[in-house]
């Protein structure tokens, strides 16, 4: 009787701890600061407990200001937290926020980011209040103007395409006028920008855009000198495996799915010519386990919408008999989908685009998360990896990294690196962990290579001998 007894007490005390965590979110990006920016935002935290439970404390940073709408949270009631930034110098923040609630031993967590170009004054730097909304409640949409130029001489570029992305999927594509001008009525967000004209290189960069910071402004280099941009091809990295062959031109890469072989009709010369037959390419069935990296630092600089923008492209393309994991890691590690098949691209991409996070990195102990799943859902026969996304290096401080990265390769599970903007020194322990794990360093700085890195690289590995 005491074992049930135990029993009930441990569901009930887990059940609470999970259904109180009900935030409408866990982080908001503030993109670009100037003077005039709104650097504050709402959280919203929900009791579904059925108990009556108290907000105990907020800890925050001295540059942030926190205020509840209250501290008393009856069942099925919500409180507001309102959050603002107060930046004493500038440059790219992150801010994590602890939230005490009287039935948790640990904290909820929330954060906020962004980048600082322009301090507010002081007189803007009180603390924030509830007589005011932020921009996303007051104004839902406003008319975006961008502004494409020559970076060398100044002038309008007429007929520029300007793609913006929102989450990885285009959102908006716009055409610039005479006057090198476009606008577009849009919803306030966080985007990424992708401005491109025959003769110059493409320009791209992220940005919040609301009714205050409506304006973009996209410079492109022409080009001088035509420059095929090269992937990169270390021996000592990439000496067992095959280079993709990249196509910038090529619109759209082909599924896994193979076509029936077909003999191209020589031309009408007279003299005969002899012909190749196509090689038929047949593909292995893949378990691919997406470990992608979500702390603070990946909500910053587009990072996070290349990867989305690569990891879909990769979606498109796969088969019903494939697989998908994904498994989202900061200061700890939570696996959002299994061993998805192929064909739901619909609930994939849901889960791709809406991954958010906060906090620091701790890679080592997501990736034995990683190959647990990967281990746990093989295929015999197939093409079983994992696929580590990060901007940088992560805990690698444990003596058994290396050595489980290896051990899972003798396994048949490989391990493949997509490095987001990646700086030169962690590129060097990213390239030794796919060196070890028998995959691929696969570096992304742009939308070019995101849409052709991640997808190339799946296809050579899961090629059939």
């Amino acid at each position: 009787m005491n074992r049930f007894l135990l029993l009930f007490l441990w569901v009930l005390f887990f059940s609470g701890k999970l259904f109180s965590q009900s935030l409408n979110r866990a982080h908001h990006h503030f993109g670009l600061i100037t003077e005039k920016s709104d650097r504050y935002t709402d959280f919203v935290l929900k009791n579904t407990t059925g108990k009556k439970i108290f907000i105990l404390r907020v800890d925050a940073d001295r540059d942030v200001s926190t205020l509840l709408s209250g501290k008393t949270l009856l069942p099925d009631s919500s409180i507001t937290i309102r959050v603002q930034y107060n930046p004493k110098e500038t440059g790219r923040f992150s801010k994590d926020i602890g939230i005490y609630v009287s039935n948790l031993n640990d904290p909820l967590t929330i954060s906020i980011s962004g980048e600082v170009r322009q301090l507010p004054q002081m007189s803007d730097l009180a603390c924030p209040d509830f007589n005011r909304a932020p921009d996303a409640s007051r104004i839902p949409d406003f008319e975006l103007q961008v502004l494409v130029t020559d970076k060398t001489t100044g002038e309008p570029i007429a007929g520029a395409g300007v793609k913006i992305i929102y989450k990885g999927l285009p959102r908006y594509l716009l055409k610039t006028d005479k006057k090198g001008t476009a606008q577009k009525k849009v919803e306030i967000g966080y985007y990424y920008f992708v401005g491109s004209a025959e003769g110059y290189k493409s320009a791209e960069f992220d940005a919040y855009i609301n009714i205050r910071n409506n304006k973009v402004h996209i410079e492109l280099e022409p080009y001088f000198q035509t420059k095929v941009d090269e992937w990169p091809n270390d021996s000592l990295f990439y000496k067992d495996r095959p280079d993709p062959i990249l196509d910038p031109g090529k619109p759209k890469f082909e599924p896994l799915l193979t076509t029936e072989d077909q003999l191209l009709s020589p031309p009408d010369t007279g003299r005969i010519i002899l012909t190749p037959v196509p090689v038929k390419e047949t593909f292995k069935v893949n378990h691919l386990v997406f470990l992608v990296d979500v702390s603070g630092s990946m909500m910053a600089d587009g990072k996070m919408d290349l990867l989305k923008a690569s990891m879909i492209e990769l979606c498109n393309t796969l088969r019903p008999e494939d697989r998908v994991t994904l498994i989202v890691y900061s200061s700890t590690a939570r696996v959002v989908m299994e061993n998805v098949p192929g064909n739901e691209k619909n609930l994939i991409i849901d889960k791709i685009q809406n991954m958010e996070g906060t906090g620091y990195t701790a890679g080592s102990e997501a990736m034995k998360k990683a190959y647990e799943v990967a281990q746990k859902n093989f295929i015999q026969g197939g093409n079983n990896m994992v696929i580590m996304a990060t901007d940088g290096a992560f805990n690698l401080y444990t003596s058994d990294v290396m050595p489980t990265v290896k051990k899972y390769r003798k396994r048949g599970i490989s391990t493949s690196i997509v490095a987001i903007k990646n700086t030169d020194r962690d590129a060097k322990s990213m390239q030794t962990i796919a060196l070890e794990g028998g995959g691929r360093y696969i570096p992304i700085t742009n939308m070019e290579q995101a849409r052709a890195g991640l997808t190339e690289e799946v296809r050579t590995a899961s090629r059939a001998e």
